[in-house]
Protein backbone atom coordinates (compact mmCIF):
# COMPACT_ATOMS: atom_id res chain seq x y z
CA UNK A 1 0.00 0.00 0.00
CA UNK A 2 0.82 3.78 -0.66
CA UNK A 3 0.35 6.82 -0.28
CA UNK A 4 0.76 9.85 -2.93
CA UNK A 5 0.88 13.08 -2.14
CA UNK A 6 -1.97 14.84 -3.10
CA UNK A 7 -5.25 13.92 -3.74
CA UNK A 8 -5.83 13.78 -7.61
CA UNK A 9 -9.10 11.57 -8.52
CA UNK A 10 -11.55 14.24 -9.64
CA UNK A 11 -14.03 11.56 -7.96
CA UNK A 12 -13.10 12.14 -4.63
CA UNK A 13 -13.77 14.57 -2.52
CA UNK A 14 -11.09 17.49 -1.08
CA UNK A 15 -12.25 16.37 2.71
CA UNK A 16 -9.65 17.39 5.59
CA UNK A 17 -10.75 13.77 7.22
CA UNK A 18 -10.45 10.77 5.01
CA UNK A 19 -11.25 7.00 6.08
CA UNK A 20 -8.33 5.69 7.53
CA UNK A 21 -6.10 9.03 7.44
CA UNK A 22 -5.85 13.08 8.50
CA UNK A 23 -5.42 14.81 4.73
CA UNK A 24 -2.65 16.71 6.18
CA UNK A 25 -0.77 12.78 7.45
CA UNK A 26 -2.19 10.69 9.69
CA UNK A 27 -0.86 7.57 8.58
CA UNK A 28 -0.19 5.06 11.86
CA UNK A 29 3.29 4.63 12.74
CA UNK A 30 4.75 5.48 9.30
CA UNK A 31 1.99 3.48 7.57
CA UNK A 32 1.00 5.32 4.37
CA UNK A 33 -2.67 6.32 4.11
CA UNK A 34 -5.23 4.60 1.49
CA UNK A 35 -7.98 6.28 -0.50
CA UNK A 36 -8.66 3.30 -3.19
CA UNK A 37 -9.74 -0.10 -3.17
CA UNK A 38 -8.36 -2.46 -6.26
CA UNK A 39 -10.25 -5.41 -6.65
CA UNK A 40 -9.28 -8.06 -9.30
CA UNK A 41 -12.82 -9.30 -11.25
CA UNK A 42 -11.24 -12.96 -12.39
CA UNK A 43 -14.34 -13.22 -14.44
CA UNK A 44 -14.13 -10.17 -16.20
CA UNK A 45 -10.66 -9.90 -16.73
CA UNK A 46 -10.14 -6.62 -14.68
CA UNK A 47 -9.82 -4.79 -11.67
CA UNK A 48 -12.02 -2.80 -10.02
CA UNK A 49 -11.04 0.79 -8.17
CA UNK A 50 -13.75 1.94 -5.28
CA UNK A 51 -13.52 5.10 -3.46
CA UNK A 52 -12.46 4.24 0.37
CA UNK A 53 -14.78 7.86 1.29
CA UNK A 54 -17.57 7.71 -0.97
CA UNK A 55 -18.07 4.54 -0.90
CA UNK A 56 -18.39 3.98 -5.09
CA UNK A 57 -16.55 3.37 -8.40
CA UNK A 58 -14.06 6.09 -9.00
CA UNK A 59 -13.75 5.63 -12.71
CA UNK A 60 -13.45 2.70 -15.17
CA UNK A 61 -12.01 -0.54 -14.17
CA UNK A 62 -8.71 -0.99 -15.14
CA UNK A 63 -7.89 -3.72 -17.85
CA UNK A 64 -5.66 -7.24 -16.25
CA UNK A 65 -4.80 -9.89 -17.51
CA UNK A 66 -6.91 -13.02 -17.79
CA UNK A 67 -8.49 -14.40 -14.76
CA UNK A 68 -6.55 -11.62 -12.48
CA UNK A 69 -6.44 -13.51 -9.20
CA UNK A 70 -3.99 -12.24 -6.08
CA UNK A 71 -2.41 -8.80 -6.16
CA UNK A 72 0.10 -6.02 -4.43
CA UNK A 73 0.91 -3.03 -4.30
CA UNK A 74 4.52 -1.49 -4.39
CA UNK A 75 5.23 0.35 -1.40
CA UNK A 76 7.83 2.71 -2.64
CA UNK A 77 6.72 6.02 -3.99
CA UNK A 78 8.18 6.54 -7.26
CA UNK A 79 6.78 3.01 -8.45
CA UNK A 80 3.56 3.57 -9.10
CA UNK A 81 2.48 -0.13 -9.92
CA UNK A 82 -0.38 -3.05 -8.88
CA UNK A 83 1.19 -6.27 -9.66
CA UNK A 84 -1.59 -9.05 -10.42
CA UNK A 85 -1.13 -12.58 -11.06
CA UNK A 86 -3.20 -13.87 -14.19
CA UNK A 87 -3.93 -17.71 -13.15
CA UNK A 88 -5.11 -18.75 -16.90
CA UNK A 89 -1.73 -16.81 -18.67
CA UNK A 90 1.13 -17.45 -16.15
CA UNK A 91 2.27 -14.19 -16.00
CA UNK A 92 1.83 -11.34 -13.85
CA UNK A 93 0.20 -8.16 -14.71
CA UNK A 94 2.10 -4.59 -14.17
CA UNK A 95 -1.09 -2.20 -13.81
CA UNK A 96 0.43 1.62 -13.47
CA UNK A 97 -2.32 3.17 -10.88
CA UNK A 98 -1.61 6.89 -11.91
CA UNK A 99 -1.75 6.00 -16.13
CA UNK A 100 -4.25 3.12 -15.18
CA UNK A 101 -3.10 1.14 -18.05
CA UNK A 102 -1.93 -2.46 -18.33
CA UNK A 103 1.79 -2.17 -19.00
CA UNK A 104 3.77 -5.30 -20.55
CA UNK A 105 2.97 -8.78 -18.05
CA UNK A 106 5.76 -10.81 -16.88
CA UNK A 107 5.97 -14.37 -17.05
CA UNK A 108 5.95 -16.48 -13.58
CA UNK A 109 5.27 -19.72 -13.84
CA UNK A 110 2.23 -22.16 -14.28
CA UNK A 111 -1.05 -20.69 -12.66
CA UNK A 112 0.11 -17.67 -10.74
CA UNK A 113 -2.36 -17.07 -7.74
CA UNK A 114 -0.30 -15.55 -5.01
CA UNK A 115 2.10 -12.53 -5.30
CA UNK A 116 4.34 -10.33 -2.59
CA UNK A 117 6.37 -7.79 -2.74
CA UNK A 118 9.31 -6.86 -0.37
CA UNK A 119 9.15 -3.79 1.87
CA UNK A 120 12.01 -2.31 -0.17
CA UNK A 121 10.11 -2.61 -3.61
CA UNK A 122 12.76 -4.33 -5.56
CA UNK A 123 11.49 -7.86 -5.26
CA UNK A 124 8.19 -9.85 -6.27
CA UNK A 125 7.62 -12.99 -5.15
CA UNK A 126 4.54 -15.43 -7.13
CA UNK A 127 3.23 -19.05 -6.38
CA UNK A 128 2.66 -21.22 -9.14
CA UNK A 129 0.25 -23.62 -8.49
CA UNK A 130 0.15 -25.15 -12.09
CA UNK A 131 4.43 -26.34 -11.78
CA UNK A 132 4.64 -25.90 -7.59
CA UNK A 133 7.09 -23.29 -8.00
CA UNK A 134 7.76 -19.63 -7.01
CA UNK A 135 9.07 -16.75 -9.23
CA UNK A 136 11.46 -13.84 -8.13
CA UNK A 137 10.78 -10.90 -10.47
CA UNK A 138 13.32 -8.05 -10.27
CA UNK A 139 10.28 -5.37 -10.81
CA UNK A 140 12.75 -2.47 -11.88
CA UNK A 141 13.88 -5.15 -14.59
CA UNK A 142 10.83 -6.15 -15.07
CA UNK A 143 12.07 -10.14 -15.27
CA UNK A 144 11.86 -13.26 -13.53
CA UNK A 145 15.54 -13.59 -12.26
CA UNK A 146 14.93 -16.89 -10.06
CA UNK A 147 12.38 -19.56 -10.20
CA UNK A 148 12.51 -21.61 -6.82
CA UNK A 149 11.78 -25.39 -7.11
CA UNK A 150 11.15 -28.12 -4.05
CA UNK A 151 12.75 -31.42 -4.75
CA UNK A 152 9.91 -34.17 -3.43
CA UNK A 153 12.90 -35.77 -0.66
CA UNK A 154 13.75 -32.65 0.64
CA UNK A 155 10.23 -30.81 0.51
CA UNK A 156 7.45 -33.83 0.60
CA UNK A 157 4.21 -32.92 -1.18
CA UNK A 158 4.85 -29.16 -1.42
CA UNK A 159 2.44 -27.48 -2.97
CA UNK A 160 3.21 -23.55 -2.93
CA UNK A 161 -0.35 -21.31 -2.23
CA UNK A 162 0.15 -18.55 0.33
CA UNK A 163 3.32 -15.90 -0.09
CA UNK A 164 4.12 -13.18 2.69
CA UNK A 165 6.93 -10.86 2.97
CA UNK A 166 7.35 -7.59 5.40
CA UNK A 167 5.63 -4.89 5.93
CA UNK A 168 7.09 -1.60 5.79
CA UNK A 169 6.95 -1.23 9.73
CA UNK A 170 9.36 -4.30 9.78
CA UNK A 171 12.91 -3.01 11.19
CA UNK A 172 14.13 -6.43 11.32
CA UNK A 173 17.31 -7.40 9.49
CA UNK A 174 15.85 -10.02 7.59
CA UNK A 175 13.11 -7.82 6.47
CA UNK A 176 13.41 -9.15 2.52
CA UNK A 177 12.56 -12.50 2.95
CA UNK A 178 10.04 -14.19 1.94
CA UNK A 179 7.69 -16.85 3.52
CA UNK A 180 6.01 -19.45 1.09
CA UNK A 181 3.35 -21.71 2.66
CA UNK A 182 2.52 -25.41 1.49
CA UNK A 183 -1.34 -26.69 1.05
CA UNK A 184 0.06 -30.00 0.75
CA UNK A 185 0.24 -32.55 3.54
CA UNK A 186 3.51 -33.47 4.35
CA UNK A 187 2.17 -35.80 7.23
CA UNK A 188 -0.32 -38.60 6.84
CA UNK A 189 -4.21 -38.38 7.92
CA UNK A 190 -3.80 -39.02 11.37
CA UNK A 191 -0.65 -36.88 11.83
CA UNK A 192 -0.46 -33.93 9.52
CA UNK A 193 1.85 -31.63 8.82
CA UNK A 194 2.36 -28.05 7.30
CA UNK A 195 5.60 -27.11 5.72
CA UNK A 196 6.67 -23.46 5.73
CA UNK A 197 9.40 -22.06 3.81
CA UNK A 198 12.07 -18.97 3.88
CA UNK A 199 12.96 -17.46 1.09
CA UNK A 200 16.12 -15.10 1.08
CA UNK A 201 18.33 -13.75 -1.98
CA UNK A 202 17.89 -17.40 -4.46
CA UNK A 203 18.32 -19.80 -1.44
CA UNK A 204 15.82 -21.87 0.22
CA UNK A 205 16.05 -22.32 3.66
CA UNK A 206 15.70 -25.63 5.97
CA UNK A 207 11.48 -26.20 6.15
CA UNK A 208 9.47 -25.25 9.14
CA UNK A 209 7.35 -27.73 10.22
CA UNK A 210 3.40 -27.12 11.27
CA UNK A 211 2.29 -30.38 13.36
CA UNK A 212 -1.15 -30.39 13.06
CA UNK A 213 -1.66 -28.42 10.06
CA UNK A 214 -4.07 -30.06 7.73
CA UNK A 215 -4.21 -26.91 4.12
CA UNK A 216 -2.50 -23.68 5.08
CA UNK A 217 -3.31 -21.18 3.25
CA UNK A 218 -2.23 -17.50 3.35
CA UNK A 219 -0.06 -15.86 5.53
CA UNK A 220 0.88 -12.14 6.80
CA UNK A 221 4.05 -11.14 8.87
CA UNK A 222 3.46 -8.50 12.18
CA UNK A 223 4.01 -5.10 12.23
CA UNK A 224 7.07 -5.92 14.50
CA UNK A 225 8.25 -8.41 11.54
CA UNK A 226 8.88 -11.15 14.44
CA UNK A 227 6.08 -13.32 13.69
CA UNK A 228 4.86 -15.43 10.57
CA UNK A 229 0.91 -15.61 10.91
CA UNK A 230 -0.61 -18.79 8.86
CA UNK A 231 -4.13 -19.74 8.05
CA UNK A 232 -5.35 -23.21 7.70
CA UNK A 233 -8.46 -24.43 5.94
CA UNK A 234 -8.00 -27.69 7.72
CA UNK A 235 -8.21 -26.93 11.43
CA UNK A 236 -9.17 -24.39 13.96
CA UNK A 237 -5.92 -23.03 14.50
CA UNK A 238 -3.89 -19.61 13.23
CA UNK A 239 -0.18 -20.88 13.43
CA UNK A 240 2.64 -18.86 14.32
CA UNK A 241 6.37 -19.09 13.34
CA UNK A 242 9.00 -17.28 15.40
CA UNK A 243 10.64 -15.22 12.11
CA UNK A 244 13.90 -14.78 14.89
CA UNK A 245 14.68 -18.81 15.63
CA UNK A 246 12.57 -20.09 12.86
CA UNK A 247 10.58 -22.19 14.54
CA UNK A 248 6.58 -23.18 15.14
CA UNK A 249 5.44 -21.08 17.87
CA UNK A 250 2.67 -20.78 19.94
CA UNK A 251 -0.68 -21.58 17.68
CA UNK A 252 -3.88 -19.49 18.57
CA UNK A 253 -7.14 -21.45 18.97
CA UNK A 254 -9.84 -19.64 16.59
CA UNK A 255 -12.73 -21.85 17.94
CA UNK A 256 -14.10 -22.17 13.85
CA UNK A 257 -12.64 -24.28 11.73
CA UNK A 258 -11.85 -23.27 7.96
CA UNK A 259 -9.67 -19.74 7.76
CA UNK A 260 -9.45 -18.54 4.54
CA UNK A 261 -7.19 -15.10 4.51
CA UNK A 262 -5.24 -12.78 7.58
CA UNK A 263 -4.45 -9.40 7.54
CA UNK A 264 -2.69 -7.51 10.62
CA UNK A 265 -3.23 -3.55 11.66
CA UNK A 266 0.07 -1.37 11.76
CA UNK A 267 0.13 -0.93 15.23
CA UNK A 268 3.48 -1.85 16.69
CA UNK A 269 2.19 -1.99 20.04
CA UNK A 270 -1.27 -3.35 19.48
CA UNK A 271 -1.02 -5.91 16.68
CA UNK A 272 -4.40 -6.94 15.83
CA UNK A 273 -5.03 -9.75 12.95
CA UNK A 274 -8.50 -10.56 11.33
CA UNK A 275 -8.99 -14.18 9.88
CA UNK A 276 -12.05 -14.56 7.30
CA UNK A 277 -13.47 -18.32 8.29
CA UNK A 278 -15.37 -18.49 4.43
CA UNK A 279 -17.51 -21.32 5.02
CA UNK A 280 -19.06 -19.84 8.23
CA UNK A 281 -19.75 -16.69 6.46
CA UNK A 282 -17.69 -14.94 9.44
CA UNK A 283 -14.73 -12.83 10.71
CA UNK A 284 -12.82 -13.34 13.71
CA UNK A 285 -10.57 -10.62 15.33
CA UNK A 286 -7.12 -12.05 17.50
CA UNK A 287 -5.04 -10.23 19.60
CA UNK A 288 -1.27 -10.54 18.64
CA UNK A 289 -0.65 -9.62 22.70
CA UNK A 290 -2.53 -12.15 24.24
CA UNK A 291 -2.58 -14.69 21.34
CA UNK A 292 -6.47 -14.92 21.56
CA UNK A 293 -8.97 -14.52 19.68
CA UNK A 294 -12.28 -12.02 19.74
CA UNK A 295 -15.68 -12.22 19.12
CA UNK A 296 -16.55 -13.47 15.73
CA UNK A 297 -18.71 -11.26 13.87
CA UNK A 298 -21.07 -12.85 10.95
CA UNK A 299 -20.66 -11.11 7.09
CA UNK A 300 -24.71 -10.06 7.15
CA UNK A 301 -24.31 -6.49 5.92
CA UNK A 302 -26.97 -4.45 7.09
CA UNK A 303 -30.45 -4.35 5.24
CA UNK A 304 -29.97 -7.26 3.40
CA UNK A 305 -31.80 -9.63 5.88
CA UNK A 306 -30.08 -12.63 7.63
CA UNK A 307 -28.32 -14.46 4.67
CA UNK A 308 -24.30 -14.95 5.69
CA UNK A 309 -22.11 -14.15 2.80
CA UNK A 310 -18.33 -15.84 2.02
CA UNK A 311 -15.57 -13.58 3.21
CA UNK A 312 -12.04 -14.59 1.63
CA UNK A 313 -9.42 -11.82 0.65
CA UNK A 314 -9.50 -8.96 3.46
CA UNK A 315 -7.41 -5.24 3.83
CA UNK A 316 -7.45 -2.97 6.04
CA UNK A 317 -7.09 0.76 5.91
CA UNK A 318 -4.09 2.42 7.05
CA UNK A 319 -5.36 3.43 10.76
CA UNK A 320 -6.78 -0.14 11.00
CA UNK A 321 -10.09 1.01 11.73
CA UNK A 322 -12.22 0.01 8.51
CA UNK A 323 -11.90 -4.12 7.13
CA UNK A 324 -12.67 -4.44 3.68
CA UNK A 325 -13.90 -8.22 2.78
CA UNK A 326 -14.11 -9.55 -0.88
CA UNK A 327 -17.33 -11.93 -0.90
CA UNK A 328 -17.20 -15.17 -2.91
CA UNK A 329 -19.38 -15.62 -5.36
CA UNK A 330 -21.02 -12.86 -4.55
CA UNK A 331 -20.08 -10.01 -7.05
CA UNK A 332 -20.00 -7.99 -3.94
CA UNK A 333 -17.65 -6.39 -0.74
CA UNK A 334 -18.84 -5.38 2.30
CA UNK A 335 -16.71 -2.78 4.58
CA UNK A 336 -16.75 -3.06 9.06
CA UNK A 337 -16.23 0.51 9.80
CA UNK A 338 -15.62 1.66 13.17
CA UNK A 339 -13.27 -1.10 14.55
CA UNK A 340 -11.46 -0.88 17.57
CA UNK A 341 -8.66 -3.06 18.04
CA UNK A 342 -10.64 -6.31 18.52
CA UNK A 343 -14.01 -4.83 19.11
CA UNK A 344 -15.78 -5.61 15.37
CA UNK A 345 -19.12 -3.58 14.51
CA UNK A 346 -22.31 -5.48 14.07
CA UNK A 347 -23.14 -5.60 10.33
CA UNK A 348 -20.85 -4.61 7.94
CA UNK A 349 -21.92 -2.38 4.87
CA UNK A 350 -22.44 -3.44 1.39
CA UNK A 351 -20.60 -2.13 -1.53
CA UNK A 352 -21.19 -1.92 -5.19
CA UNK A 353 -18.27 -1.47 -6.91
CA UNK A 354 -19.74 -2.03 -10.61
CA UNK A 355 -21.21 0.98 -12.72
CA UNK A 356 -23.95 -1.64 -13.64
CA UNK A 357 -25.85 -3.69 -11.56
CA UNK A 358 -25.01 -7.50 -11.96
CA UNK A 359 -22.66 -7.16 -14.36
CA UNK A 360 -19.33 -6.87 -11.69
CA UNK A 361 -17.33 -9.98 -11.82
CA UNK A 362 -16.78 -12.05 -8.33
CA UNK A 363 -13.85 -10.65 -6.38
CA UNK A 364 -10.92 -12.14 -6.36
CA UNK A 365 -9.09 -9.97 -4.16
CA UNK A 366 -8.21 -6.69 -2.48
CA UNK A 367 -5.69 -4.15 -1.84
CA UNK A 368 -5.81 -0.81 -0.40
CA UNK A 369 -3.61 1.89 -1.73
CA UNK A 370 -3.14 5.61 -2.85
CA UNK A 371 -5.33 7.94 -4.79
CA UNK A 372 -3.56 9.03 -7.76
CA UNK A 373 -4.76 10.70 -11.52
Amino acid sequence: MRVFNTLKWATLPLAVSLAGCSFFGGAVEGTPATLLAYISMQSLDQVAVVSLTQRAPAGEPIPAGSAPANMAINPRSDREYLYVANHSTNTVSFLNVRTRQLEKPVPSGANPWDVSVTPNGQFLYVTNTGDRTVAQIDVEARSRIHSFTFDEQTYPNFKPRGIATHPITSKVANANEAYVVSEGNSGNTSTPEGTVVVLKDRSIGTPIKLTGAVKLWKAAVTPKGDRLLVTDRGSSKLWTIDLATGKPGQAIELGVSGSWDVVVNSSITAPVAYVSLSDKGQVIPVDLNSNTAGRVSGVVPVGTGSQLRQPQALALNSQGTELWVALFGSNEVVVFPNISGIDMPIGPRLINYSYTQGQAGAPEDIVLGRGVQ
